[in-house]
């Protein structure tokens, strides 16, 4: 196996998980929602902590839940970006190959 080969499989490994990684982060954009649930706590707090930490519940769930949001869509959208680049430079090597 040449090293061009070598380098090509590696690149191909490499898109393979990096779709594993976007299938996963997907599966866990679909579940943030259910976070929301944490928010009917606030009742019980309110009841043995008062109403103001009960507000400060539902404010912390809702900051928890845009957070997750930020970041599982900052790592999706960064293997994404890495998955394309690598796919470029796969496509470009084939190219050259072709070519010379």
């Amino acid at each position: 196996m040449s090293k061009d080969e070598e380098l090509a499989s590696l690149r191909a490994a490499r898109i393979g998980h990096l779709e594993s990684l976007i299938a996963d982060l997907d599966h866990d954009w679909v579940r943030v929602p259910k976070l929301a649930w944490l928010a009917l706590l606030s009742p019980v707090v309110a009841y043995f902590f008062g109403p103001a930490l009960a507000v400060v519940e539902v404010v912390v769930v809702g900051c928890l839940i845009g957070v997750v949001y930020y970041i599982l869509g900052m790592r999706r959208e960064e293997y994404r970006r890495d998955r394309d680049d690598i796919q470029h430079d796969l496509d470009a090597a084939t190219k050259a190959r072709g070519h010379a």
